[in-house]
C-alpha cells in the first residue's frame, strides 16, 4: 500500500501535525513514520523518492514510500505535438511540460499516477477522458475555454489554473480533494454548485459576488483576487474562507 506523506515546509510552523489533519492532504501513513515526522527525523523514515512540488506559495515535502512509485519519464521541453492514442506509458510520473500538444485523446489512460500536462496548447477536455491510475493531474497554463459537465477525473488532486475557463458547469461534481480553478476567466459561480473536494481553489478570477445560499462542502476555500466588493450578510459556510 502507498503511504502519502506530505510535510509542510516551513520553519515557522511548529504544530506539524494540527496542520496536516486541518489539511487532509495525507492518506493511508503508518504511525511509526508518523511519529517520525512529527520529530523531524527525516534520516530514519527510508523513504525511496523525494520530491519538491510546488504549488502556489506554498512548497509541500511530497514522499512516497513506495518501490513501485519510483519511475520517472519526463519529456519536457520535447516538442511534441500528439499524444498517441494507444501509448500507455507504465511509470510513476510522467511529465509532458511545455510542450506543443493541442489535445487529449479521450481513450488515452496512461499508467502513471501523476501526470503533468502544463504548459501546453490543449484547447478541450472530452467528458469521456476518465484517468483509471492517475492521482493527481496538472493542466496549468494551457487554452482550455470550458469543462464538460460529465468529466469526472479519477483524481485526488485535479489542477486547471491559468486557463481560459469562462463557466463553472452547474452539475459538475468532481470527486477530488484538492480542486485548482484559480486565475481563469470565471465570472460567477453557481448557487446550487457544490463540489465533492476539501480544498478549493477560485482565486485571481472576475467572480464579482458570492450566492447568499452557497454553502460549498469543502474545508479551504479561496477566494481572493476577484472583483467581489461586499459579503452576502445571511452567508455562512461551513468552511475557512480566504478573501
Amino acid at each position: 500500500m502507498d503511504h502519502w506523506i506530505i510535510i509542510l515546509l516551513k520553519s515557522d510552523i511548529k504544530d506539524i501535525e494540527n496542520i496536516l489533519s486541518t489539511c487532509k492532504l495525507f492518506n493511508n501513513f503508518d504511525k511509526q513514520i508518523w511519529k517520525l515526522l512529527i520529530k523531524r527525523d527525516f534520516n530514519k523514515i527510508g523513504y525511496t523518492k523525494k520530491e519538491y512540488i510546488k504549488h502556489k506559495d506554498i512548497e509541500y515535502f511530497w514522499t512516497l514510500v513506495d518501490d513501485s512509485y519510483k519511475d520517472q519519464l519526463d519529456l519536457r521541453n520535447k516538442k511534441i505535438t500528439e499524444i498517441p492514442p494507444d501509448w500507455n506509458p507504465n511509470c510513476g510520473e510522467l511529465y509532458l511540460i511545455d510542450n506543443l500538444i493541442t489535445e487529449i485523446p479521450p481513450d488515452w489512460n496512461p499508467n502513471c499516477r501523476f501526470l503533468d500536462l502544463s504548459y501546453n496548447q490543449i484547447t478541450e477536455i472530452s467528458q469521456d477522458w476518465n484517468l483509471i491510475y492517475c492521482r493527481v493531474l496538472y493542466l496549468s497554463d494551457n487554452l482550455i475555454t470550458e469543462i464538460p459537465p460529465d468529466w469526472n477525473p479519477n483524481c485526488r488532486e485535479l489542477t486547471l489554473p491559468d486557463n481560459l475557463i469562462t463557466e463553472i458547469p452547474r452539475d459538475w461534481n468532481p470527486n477530488c480533494r484538492t480542486l485548482d480553478l484559480s486565475y481563469n476567466k470565471i465570472t460567477e459561480i453557481p448557487p446550487d454548485w457544490n463540489p465533492n473536494c476539501e480544498v478549493l481553489y477560485l482565486s485571481g478570477n472576475q467572480i464579482k459576488e458570492i450566492p447568499p445560499d452557497w454553502n460549498p462542502n469543502c474545508r479551504l476555500l479561496y477566494l481572493f483576487g476577484n472583483q467581489i466588493t461586499e459579503i452576502p450578510p445571511n452567508w455562512n459556510p461551513n468552511c475557512r474562507v480566504f478573501i
